[in-house]
């Protein structure tokens, strides 16, 4: 019923969640409560989780809330943390297993919790679904690096062309992803 009453009901949340998360960016980058992590970023997390918790088959909502969980892991270190941004992709994968973003985001949990074997196989799923994700040919030549550096050779030579690719078509804004990391845009 309130979907029909209200169709956009979880954006509401969604947007007061990136008005705390801008709040919280500001304080950071002006050096304030370097040592404490403000109660703005938990309010970013209480109405991203609200968003989630209105529109649970949204995976972006899951994926921000995810996202949102391994950044708090790298503030404050807390193992709980990173288990719970695992869960929340893991989650968004059950709603869409093939999800190139969803892929994207248990890697970068598994990377964070040092399981680069599982981040590389997502990755590889990842570019296998999507051939022009060019971001998950730039990630798999990341984690090959230390570890292999043919492997890494091999995935950068892909990456290569892929961007090569992507230079010669005309990108719409919703397909930008494929080719930008999150934090350029």
């Amino acid at each position: 019923l309130a979907s029909n009453v209200d169709p956009f009901r979880a954006a509401y949340p969604d947007a007061l969640s990136a008005v705390h998360y801008r709040r919280f960016l500001r304080e950071r980058l002006a050096g304030e409560h370097a040592r404490r992590i403000p109660e703005e970023f938990f309010e970013t997390l209480r109405w991203e989780d609200r968003a989630r918790s209105l529109n649970p088959r949204e995976v972006r909502y899951t994926l921000r809330l995810s996202w949102l969980f391994l950044e708090l892991f790298r503030l404050r270190l807390e193992p709980s943390d990173t288990m719970m941004a695992l869960s929340l992709a893991e989650s968004a994968l059950r709603i869409n297993p093939y999800g190139v973003e969803a892929l994207w985001q248990r890697a970068e949990v598994l990377e964070a919790l040092g399981r680069r074997e599982e981040a590389v196989k997502d990755m590889e799923t990842a570019v296998s679904v999507e051939p022009n994700f060019c971001r998950g040919y730039a990630k798999l030549v990341d984690l090959a690096r230390r570890t292999d550096p043919a492997e890494a050779s091999r995935w950068s030579g892909k990456e290569e062309e892929c961007r090569g690719k992507a230079a010669t078509l005309h990108l719409e804004e919703h397909e930008k992803w494929l080719v930008e990391s999150p934090e350029a845009r």
